[in-house]
């Protein structure tokens, strides 16, 4: 089991609002066939649609998997653009496994190098209050995750997390059901979405 984990941490990457821990994505397909590829150290070739919705050709290889809120990306060397990129899986129209190996660089770390996909980091921590705090721990939301249950029923979370926009965004999704105790950055960006909401049903 701890053999599993560690070989499971050496190419996934759970960032803000990850997977299920019970199931996988509607990517599940395009999932394992990247991770075997991880793991076999072997080029893929894929069909990618870019952010103009032109569809190209890219020989790849494969270094992790990233979940970004909601959305699966591959950590990839490109050949095409001889550099480290990001691939969201959902965009990719094809994927072919190909024979030929790659050697990874060892210098890569792709925690560390975040690739413009998540690029501000913040230690939070919430006060999360039924029915929310009965849940929360069915799934990853950020690294190092630390749940303490209350007697009063609520929680305290502790998880580094990335992306201000997407925690706020999740923080506020559940309402009165959750109180940003840190970093004050969080706290006042949540305040001012409240105020801002208040000032409209106010008119």
């Amino acid at each position: 089991m701890s053999y599993y984990k560690e070989e499971v941490d050496q190419y996934l990457y759970f960032v803000h609002k990850s997977k299920p821990r019970k199931k996988l994505t509607k990517d599940n397909e395009l999932f394992l066939q990247i991770r075997s590829a991880i793991l076999s150290k072997k080029k893929i070739e894929i069909n990618y649609q870019g952010w103009s919705g032109k569809a190209t050709n890219r020989i790849i290889h494969p270094y992790g998997l990233v979940n970004y809120d909601n959305s699966w990306y591959c950590v990839a060397f490109c050949e095409k653009r001889q550099e480290m990129r990001t691939f969201k899986l959902m965009r990719i129209q094809e994927l072919t496994e190909i024979e030929e190996t790659f050697v990874p660089n060892e210098g890569f770390n792709f925690r560390e190098d975040k690739l413009g996909l998540f690029n501000d980091e913040h230690d939070v921590e919430l006060l999360i209050y039924p029915p929310f705090s009965y849940t929360i721990d069915e799934e990853i939301w950020g690294e190092n995750q630390e749940i303490t249950k209350n007697e009063d029923g609520s929680v305290r979370f502790e998880s580094t997390m990335f992306g201000k926009e997407a925690i706020v965004k999740w923080v506020l999704s559940m309402g009165s059901g959750a109180k940003v105790i840190g970093p004050e950055s969080i706290r006042e960006a949540v305040k001012e979405k409240l105020k801002k909401s208040l000032e409209r049903y106010s008119d």
